[in-house]
């Protein structure tokens, strides 16, 4: 498949944090202000509407579209008063209050959406019919709800949170269909596998055999760094555990599956990505990022299943993995080792190029062929608009043809610059 390259269509300016978006035909914005904001997606995408001068400081001079919002509305969180709050309720009675959007995942005609909040509650809105309106509540989460992801069938949802629960959720009864068991801190993501594992990874002991629902595979990060991989049919089992390499900072907030779902992909916070074995759960090899870069806070797979998207603190970059050297991971151990340039090229240690002239034409030969091999190449470029700030969130449309980002911190650390940016994808011969 041919290489790809992008760049910049238009800006949806936002004054709050855009911690998570969606897009389908419309462009659906969550932020830290407590609104979900939806853009009219294709006359924005034509530049029906441009930035003004104020807008357009601090952006890429390509950057010169707007956004056109069509709609918003607040998300209500339902909290109850703690006793002895003024003025003390006689009874626990429930109030009403704005809540930030930590998560959002909206159904695939766009008729209605998910969205997470901070007492742990995640609501349920349609967006195409009675836009705005709350139908119904899910309730079970302690903490924020960092992560929903709808199952493929529709049929169910799968909800992260601080409180270092996965939740199956049934949205026909609104019922709890599953628990999963394992992670020990907060869910940071959850990434769903585009076919289910073969039975033959499941353990032994699943105990969940759900008829009414389609069996899935999917990944979930922790906040501790560790890669876990579950199936709706063994919730009490993770299939595999992958902790960080030795030597790297216990700490995750996104990661991915290739296209092919042979490989995972996670960001971790020395300015690295772990390159994942999904068969055996080693690590092939850590794909490091220029110095300074910062942590990397989103990964994305680009469909030709060669390069990826990788966002850090300073940039996103556009990766190339054919150009970035295959690491080996000696016996016994999850630490990637990159191997010597002379070995992968043939050589042995024992040449010693360059301690006695080389007379020989061929020597002289093969070393200039050398010098120019070992040349270094860049194996990114640079997708300009973000700079110095969290991206929450990126994503493209089914054909591969559209990238949006968003800049916002999700209630973890860091800064944002409250952008969110639309680009167009070009293949490249």
């Amino acid at each position: 498949m041919s290489q790809m390259d992008i760049e910049e269509k238009e800006e949806i300016d936002d004054d709050e944090e855009i911690d998570e978006i969606i897009v389908k035909t419309k462009d659906l914005v969550g932020g830290e202000d407590g609104f979900i904001r939806k853009y009219d997606f294709i006359p924005s995408y034509n530049g029906e509407s441009l930035l003004t001068q104020t807008q357009r400081h601090g952006l890429a001079e390509s950057i010169i579209n707007a956004g056109i919002l069509v709609s918003a509305w607040e998300v209500e969180d339902v909290v109850t008063p703690p006793v002895g709050s003024t003025p003390q309720p006689t009874i626990e009675t429930p109030v009403k209050q704005i809540s930030p959007v930590y998560s959002i995942d909206v159904q695939s005609e766009g008729i209605w959406l998910l969205a997470g909040m901070e007492s742990g509650a995640i609501n349920l809105y349609s967006v195409r019919h009675e836009e705005g309106q709350c139908h119904y509540t899910f309730t079970r989460h302690k903490q924020v709800v960092s992560v929903i992801k709808i199952s493929p069938d529709e049929k169910s949802f799968l909800s992260g949170s601080w409180d270092r629960q996965i939740l199956q959720w049934d949205l026909n009864t609104g019922e709890i269909i599953s628990s999963y068991a394992g992670p020990i801190s907060q869910i940071t993501s959850i990434s769903i596998r585009s076919t289910p594992v073969q039975k033959s990874f499941i353990p032994a002991n699943a105990s969940n055999d759900n008829d009414n629902h389609n069996h899935f595979s999917f990944l979930v990060t922790t906040f501790d760094g560790v890669v876990w991989i579950f199936d709706s049919r063994s919730p009490n089992e993770p299939i595999k555990k992958i902790p960080p390499s030795t030597g790297c900072p216990p700490w995750a907030l996104s990661a991915c599956w290739s296209k092919d779902d042979s490989k995972i992909y996670c960001g971790r916070r020395n300015g690295s990505i772990d390159e994942i074995d999904f068969y055996d759960g080693s690590i092939l090899r850590s794909i490091k990022l220029p110095k300074d870069s910062g942590p990397v806070y989103y990964v994305m797979p680009m469909l030709n299943n060669t390069q990826i998207l990788c966002a850090s603190f300073d940039n996103i970059r556009l990766w190339d993995l054919k150009l970035t050297p295959e690491s080996a991971v000696p016996s016994g151990t999850n630490t990637p080792k990159q191997p010597s340039q002379q070995k992968s090229l043939g050589m042995s240690e024992s040449n010693n190029f360059g301690k006695s002239p080389m007379k020989d034409p061929l020597n002289k030969k093969l070393k200039n062929f050398l010098d120019d091999t070992l040349t270094p190449v860049v194996p990114f470029s640079i997708i300009p608009g973000h700079h110095g700030g969290v991206i929450s969130t990126m994503i493209t449309d089914l054909e591969g043809k559209i990238l949006i980002t968003a800049s916002g911190t999700k209630g973890w650390e860091g800064i944002s610059n409250n952008n969110c940016l639309v680009y167009s994808i070009i293949p490249k011969d």
